[in-house]
Formats: structure tokens, C-alpha cells, sequence
């Protein structure tokens, strides 16, 4: 019996495949998470942030109580402690990124690589927890809009 498993378009398509392949560009490469103190996650591409544009602590002023409880936590996960999650919550422009950038930047200068901040959009937030899933770090993740959200990972 003959058998007519043969598509003649087949050949075609492989051609096309080909073709194709080569004219995408090459995956980006895989993000050093251990190598910078913060990064920009979109869910398709990771940007390393070389330095954390943060207020020194001391310029935070009015919000003593809040402060406080923040550096602390943040310290404390930094070192390895226990530590809780955050909800930072208020109107735009109140001061949440800046308080909890500056904590990070504070936990970094006492505990040098121990810790890395991620500015992730809300639309790529599913998919983070798997990234970093594969880390070596623990990650933290701090609402601090529902616009954007910031995951502090542990070394």
C-alpha cells in the first residue's frame, strides 16, 4: 500500500521557519540578579539600575514612625531576620518610593550585596515571582502603588 504522508508543502514551510529564525533578533541575555543594586523587570526584558536614586533617610522628615518601621524591616530581611510584608499606602506623590528606596539604599550600605531592589509594572508582576523563583535569593515583594510594585530580593 502507498502511503501519501508526504505534504508537499513541508519543504516550503521549513524554508519559511528558517527564514523567520533568522530574522529575529537573539534572545536578550539572562540578568545577573547578584550583580547590581537595583533593576527594572518589564516581564520581557530586565534593565540593571547601577545605582538607586534615593534621599538620604535624614531629609525623610514627618514621617518618624513610618520610617522607622520600614528601615527596620528592610534591615532585617537585608541580614536575613524575619521580616514582614509592607503595605506602603497613600495618595501619589506622599513620599512611598522615596521612603522605601531610601531604606533600601540604607540596608545596602550596611549590608553590602545582600540586597537588590526590582521596579516591576503591574502587568508583569504574574510572572516575577517565577523569575526570581529560580534565584538564589529570597524575594520580598512591597506594594507601593497599584501602578507599580517593587520586589526587594535577599542574597
Amino acid at each position: 500500500m502507498e502511503r501519501h504522508d508526504a505534504d508537499p508543502a513541508r519543504p516550503i514551510l521549513a524554508r519559511i521557519a528558517a527564514a523567520l529564525e533568522r530574522l529575529a533578533p537573539p534572545p536578550p541575555p539572562a540578568p545577573d540578579w547578584l550583580a547590581h543594586p537595583a533593576y527594572v523587570w518589564t516581564g520581557a526584558a530586565t534593565r540593571a539600575v547601577p545605582r538607586i536614586d534615593a534621599p538620604p533617610l535624614a531629609l525623610l522628615r514627618g514621617i518618624e514612625a513610618q520610617k522607622q518601621a520600614v528601615t527596620t524591616n528592610v534591615l532585617h530581611h537585608a541580614r536575613g531576620h524575619a521580616a514582614h510584608d509592607m503595605l506602603l499606602w497613600g495618595a501619589r506623590g506622599m513620599g512611598k518610593s522615596a521612603l522605601l528606596r531610601a531604606a533600601v539604599a540604607a540596608a545596602q550600605d550596611e549590608e553590602p550585596g545582600r540586597l537588590a531592589l526590582v521596579q516591576v509594572g503591574s502587568d508583569a508582576v504574574p510572572r516575577i515571582a517565577d523569575e526570581l523563583g529560580r534565584q538564589r535569593r529570597q524575594q520580598r515583594y512591597s506594594i507601593e502603588e497599584l501602578e507599580q510594585e517593587h520586589v526587594i530580593m535577599r542574597n
